[in-house]
């Protein structure tokens, strides 16, 4: 009778901690592939909120909080979830003057690969190019996809 009563009270407790934890996230849309015929799209995409984090010739890869999705429902007819082929990024060579400004392309999140003098070479999202070009930094998109083989 003690281990049945153990047994119950494991069962019940478990239970109401799994009532507690909270849903996964409602307040993200998640990674988003658009198709896109027109650029008008895409700049009511962009005022909208959602954040364009790959924009390519016919599609976009974007993300955004849940008022962002209530605008891409109306917006973009075709969506899907992105994959990881559809998140591409550039190799560029981004340009700094003194180690503040390289700190700062760090806090911004991109992928640096190499150090030289005063510039970088790393992989970038289209959206941290925006963000680089606020920011006032100058870069060369040395390659518009830099996980695409080298050609020989």
């Amino acid at each position: 009778m003690g281990k049945f009563l153990l047994m119950l009270s494991g069962t019940l407790i478990i239970c109401a901690c799994r009532q507690q934890q909270p849903a996964s996230s409602p307040t993200s849309i998640g990674l988003r592939k658009i198709s896109i015929s027109d650029q008008q799209t895409v700049e009511r995409l962009r005022q909208s909120g959602v954040k364009i984090l790959v924009q390519q010739p016919d599609y976009l890869v974007v993300y955004g909080d849940s008022a962002a999705a209530a605008q891409l429902r109306a917006l973009a007819t075709d969506t899907q979830p992105a994959t990881e082929q559809d998140l591409t990024q550039r190799l560029v060579r981004i340009h700094f003057t003194d180690k503040a400004r390289l700190q700062t392309i760090v806090d911004l999140g991109v992928d640096l690969w190499d150090v030289q003098g005063d510039s970088v070479t790393a992989r970038v999202y289209d959206l941290y190019l925006e963000q680089l070009k606020q920011n006032g930094f100058t870069y060369r998109i040395l390659k518009m996809d830099a996980g695409a083989p080298e050609d020989k």
